[in-house]
C-alpha cells in the first residue's frame, strides 16, 4: 500500500514509465559507453531486453515492492541467452547496473519534494532489487555454464569418436579436428588407458599429457570405463595406470591406430602391466591376445594329453615352462621351483612322452611360448586346469 509520503516517488516512477521510449535512448547510450564489450549485441535486441527489465523495475518502484519471481525470470532469461553466447557474467551485470543507475537518475529528475524517510526507503528498495537481480542472474548464468560445458563435452566426445572410428571425408576430418582444437596436419599418438589402484580416472589426462593436456597438444574423451586420447607427444610410462599406445599417425589414419592401441591396452590390462605399452614392448602378447583360436588349438594339442593325469599334468606344465624360461637348465629351474634337479628331468621327460613335443625344435618352442602366453591372458578358460600355469 502507498501512503501520501510515498506518492512523489510513485508519481516519478509512473512519469518515467510513461516516457520510457525517451528514457531508453539515454539508457542505451549509457550501456554502450560503460560496457564496450556489448558492441556485438544489436541495438534492437539490446533495447528490447533492457526495456523489459527497466519496465519491471519501474513498476515495482511505483507499487512500493520488490521484484516478483516472474519479473526476476526476465533477467534470468536474458542472462541465459548471453551465457550461451559466451558472455561473462560480469559483463552482463555491468550492463544491468548501468541501465538501472540511469533509470534512477531519470526517476529522481521527475520526483518532487520527497520526504527524507521515503528517500531512504526508496534506496533500500533499490538495493534489495539489485541484490535479487544479481542472485537470479548469477544462478541462471551458472546453470547455463554447466549445461553449456556438458554440451561442449558431448560435442567433443562425438568428434573424437568419429575421428578414431575413421571413414571420414577430408573436410569432416578437419571439422572434427577444429572442434577438438587439434592441428589437422600434425600426426598424433592414440592412447587408450584406464586408472589402476588409487589413481582417479579424472587424473589420467594430466598424467598422460603433463603440462600440455589441452589443445592443440591433446584431446581426451571417456569411452566406457576407459579414457581415449589423441596426443601430440608420446605419453611417458607411469605407474597407477595401464595404457596402450599407437602412432604417431595422421588424423585420417586414426582408426587403425586406435584398434592397435585398444588391443595393446586389453593385453596389458589382462597381464597387469602398468604404464604405457605398445606392440613392441609387449612382444608376442598382443598377437596371442588377438588370435584366441590359435590358443585354443594349442591347448588342445598340448593340454588335452595332460588332463588325464590330473594334478600331475599341472606340475608337468609348470615345470616345462620354468625349464624353458631358464634356458633349458635343470639346476636353474630346480632352484626356482624348489625341487631336485632330477625331478625337473623326470617331469620334462614325462611331458615329452605325453604330448610328443620335441623341446629342441624351434617350431615347438614357439608354440609352447604362444601357449604359455595364452594361458596368462586367459587363465580361467573353462575346461583348463583350475589354477594359473605360471612359473
Amino acid at each position: 500500500m502507498n501512503d501520501g509520503a510515498w506518492r512523489p516517488i510513485s508519481d516519478a516512477a509512473k512519469a518515467t514509465l510513461e516516457d520510457l521510449d525517451a528514457v531508453m535512448v539515454d539508457v542505451m547510450r549509457v550501456i554502450r559507453e560503460r560496457v564496450p564489450e556489448y558492441a556485438y549485441v544489436p541495438d534492437d535486441e539490446l533495447r528490447a531486453s533492457s526495456t523489459r527489465n527497466i519496465r519491471s523495475l519501474l513498476q515495482a518502484l511505483m507499487e512500493r515492492r520488490q521484484l516478483g519471481p516472474s519479473e526476476l525470470d526476465f533477467f534470468a532469461h536474458t542472462v541465459e541467452d548471453r551465457a550461451r553466447r559466451g558472455v561473462p557474467i560480469d559483463e552482463y551485470l555491468s550492463a544491468v547496473l548501468a541501465a538501472e543507475a540511469e533509470m534512477w537518475e531519470q526517476v529522481w529528475r521527475r520526483a518532487e519534494k520527497v520526504p527524507e524517510g521515503r528517500r531512504a526507503e526508496a534506496l533500500n528498495l533499490r538495493f534489495a532489487n539489485v541484490n535479487a537481480v544479481t542472485r537470479a542472474t548469477v544462478s541462471a548464468h551458472r546453470r547455463i555454464e554447466v549445461v553449456t560445458a556438458l554440451e561442449d563435452q558431448e560435442r567433443r566426445a562425438i568428434a573424437l569418436r568419429a575421428l578414431v572410428r575413421g571413414g571420414l571425408e577430408p573436410q569432416d576430418v578437419r571439422e572434427h579436428a577444429a572442434r577438438l582444437g587439434l592441428a589437422p596436419d600434425r600426426p598424433y599418438w592414440v592412447v587408450r588407458a584406464r586408472a589402476r589402484g588409487g589413481m582417479d580416472s579424472d587424473q589420467l589426462p594430466r598424467v598422460l599429457a603433463p603440462g600440455s593436456g589441452h589443445a592443440p597438444h591433446a584431446a581426451f574423451v571417456l569411452w566406457g570405463e576407459d579414457t581415449v586420447g589423441l596426443l601430440r607427444d608420446r605419453p611417458a610410462p607411469s605407474s597407477g595406470l595401464i595404457a596402450g599406445v599407437a602412432g604417431p599417425v595422421a588424423l585420417s589414419q586414426l582408426a587403425r591406430a586406435h584398434e592397435q592401441a585398444a588391443l595393446v591396452f586389453d593385453t596389458a590390462w589382462k597381464l597387469g602391466v602398468e604404464g604405457c605399452s605398445d606392440v613392441i614392448s609387449l612382444g608376442l602378447c598382443p598377437a596371442v591376445n588377438a588370435m584366441s583360436d590359435v590358443g585354443d588349438g594349442l591347448r588342445e594339442r598340448y593340454l588335452a594329453p595332460l588332463f588325464a593325469t590330473g594334478h600331475l599334468g599341472e606340475e608337468l606344465l609348470t615345470t616345462v615352462r620354468a625349464f624353458l624360461e631358464a634356458g633349458s637348465r635343470r639346476d636353474v629351474a630346480a632352484a626356482r621351483l624348489h625341487v631336485h634337479h632330477n625331478t625337473i628331468g623326470y617331469r620334462v621327460n614325462r611331458f615329452v612322452e605325453l604330448t610328443g613335443a620335441d623341446l629342441t625344435d624351434l617350431t615347438t618352442l614357439a608354440e609352447l611360448h604362444w601357449l604359455f602366453t595364452d594361458l596368462d591372458l586367459r587363465p580361467q578358460r573353462q575346461g583348463d586346469f583350475p589354477s594359473q600355469v605360471r612359473s
